[in-house]
């Protein structure tokens, strides 16, 4: 994402109406891939389970399915009610 690369030619009001790039994108590693390669090191099934359900992860699973049911709904919103073309400079 690069807001330097993308153009957008509207008034102010419509400009409000587009989501911002927090509410559609999240940069934070999926699943929690770098702690999961530190447990590939411990063997132990127990310390697995413990990790699976410990209230951090818990909380942390919540909040993304929270972003990511409001995410589907910006998005639905957004290619609804939103109109768009093709460039004049591409005509």
């Amino acid at each position: 994402y690069n807001s330097i690369q993308v153009k957008l030619l509207m008034t102010d009001d419509e400009l409000s109406s587009v989501p911002s790039y927090d509410e559609v994108f999240r940069d934070d590693d999926e699943d929690g891939e770098t702690e999961e390669s530190d447990n590939e090191n411990d063997d132990s099934e127990v310390g697995y389970k413990k990790k699976k359900f410990d209230d951090e992860s818990i909380m942390r699973k919540q909040d993304k399915r929270r972003w990511n049911e409001a995410r589907v709904k910006i998005l639905f919103d957004y290619s609804k009610f939103t109109s768009y073309g093709t460039s004049a400079a591409l005509v």
